[in-house]
């Protein structure tokens, strides 16, 4: 019998499977993997408790947008064979908001925003106002992004508009929220109104998921 590192030794999908592999094996069996993180309360799995998941079902299992929904396409690319888990947390707290302002007079060309390091781009022209540019801006943010795998997946926040004020709302609950980057001037990407938008810190996340109900 062949030990493989990556492969796992119960597959029974038909088809020519080959690793390179210059060492002994480290382990014998199915390689596990154990991801640890919030869900959302739309999300059905049970909070505190184990699920075996896969990429079709973790929107389902802990929500549109949820950490673990992240993780797990990340997870899943780097270890296409392996068998993930995830043991999902309740959100509880506050969730943390931010505001970006949008003021002046625009030029046309592009507006941009970062949000987690993905880029939100939407177009400028001369009949734009400010609410409309805002608007624009919310509609891109709550419909999406792309991935490198073809999928659309939902940013960590959702985005409100009020006369060109844009309200960002992350979708978890707690401290975690803290951590999300909101940029609007990454050097050569700043477009033409990078001056035209403020973005501001609003309310606190507050809250740290309880780890002992499982």
């Amino acid at each position: 019998m062949v030990a493989f590192n990556r492969i796992p030794s119960g597959i029974r999908v038909p088809l020519f499977y080959a690793e390179v592999n210059a060492g002994q094996s480290y382990f014998s069996g199915n390689s596990k993997l154990l991801l640890i993180g919030q869900k959302l309360a739309a999300g059905s799995a049970a909070a505190d408790t184990p699920i075996q998941v896969s990429v079709d079902n973790a929107v389902s299992l802990f929500g549109a947008g949820s950490m673990l929904v992240g993780m797990l396409r990340v997870a899943r690319r780097n270890n296409p064979l392996g068998e993930i888990w995830a043991l999902p947390l309740a959100d509880t707290g506050a969730a943390q908001t931010w505001t970006v302002t949008i003021s002046g007079t625009l030029t046309p060309g592009i507006l941009v925003l970062y949000i987690a390091g993905e880029r939100i781009a939407v177009s400028i022209t001369s009949a734009d106002t400010l609410t409309t540019a805002a608007a624009a801006l919310v509609s891109a943010i709550n419909a999406g992004y792309r991935w490198i795998d073809g999928s659309t997946y939902l940013h960590p926040v959702s985005a409100a508009n009020v006369a060109g004020v844009i309200t960002l709302t992350s979708r978890h609950q707690g401290l975690v929220g803290a951590s999300i980057g909101i940029e609007k001037d990454r050097i050569g990407d700043e477009g033409p109104n990078v001056a035209n938008i403020a973005i501001a810190s609003g309310t606190a996340g507050s809250g740290t998921p309880s780890m002992t109900g499982g």
